[in-house]
């Protein structure tokens, strides 16, 4: 699916797709109108963080208020057109928000969503020009001499696609 070359320069958060320049910009231009569709179809934008690399955002019910409460995360690239979906849950109080993290075993592919919501998430995050993971497409193993930039939330091995698109910086 990816070229090693891609592969290399995603390692090194780099874009592999024109109008992907990373951070808060391609946040603006590719993520936000795909969020404020989402948000029109009664679901709320619990949480957004935005790196260099990709945006991971959690979303509810617009009906949930605090809590622990139950949702999807959804990572989206800031460096090419890919996505990745999971189910989840969030503590959210006032003042603080806690949630986990995709796991690349554990993604939802796209082929095995459930219900009209999921299939709607689905297409709206495709009719904004993403592509989702599938969990084969994201757990595809790299060349073993590229390791991502930074180190990555899900357990090592961090030898898959899914790694080079979505390691972790604090």
């Amino acid at each position: 699916m990816f070229s090693d070359y891609e592969i290399r320069r995603l390692s090194r958060w780099e874009s592999i797709s024109p109008g992907f320049v990373g951070g808060g910009l391609t946040f603006d231009e590719k993520v936000k109108p795909i969020l404020m569709k989402i948000e029109s179809i009664g679901r709320k934008i619990i949480n957004q963080n935005v790196a260099e690399n990709f945006s991971s955002v959690f979303i509810s019910s617009a009906k949930e208020g605090f809590g622990e409460i139950k949702g999807h995360l959804i990572y989206f690239s800031l460096l090419g057109p890919y996505a990745a979906l999971s189910r989840g849950f969030a503590s959210v109080e006032e003042d603080s928000f806690v949630c986990g993290f995709i796991d690349p075993k554990i993604i939802l592919s796209p082929d095995a969503v459930y219900g009209d919501y999921e299939q709607d998430l689905c297409r709206i995050i495709g009719s904004g020009g993403y592509h989702l993971f599938t969990t084969e497409q994201a757990n595809a193993k790299t060349p073993a001499d590229i390791q991502p930039y930074e180190y990555c939330l899900s357990d090592p091995p961090w030898n898959c696609v899914f790694n080079m698109f979505f390691s972790y910086s604090d």
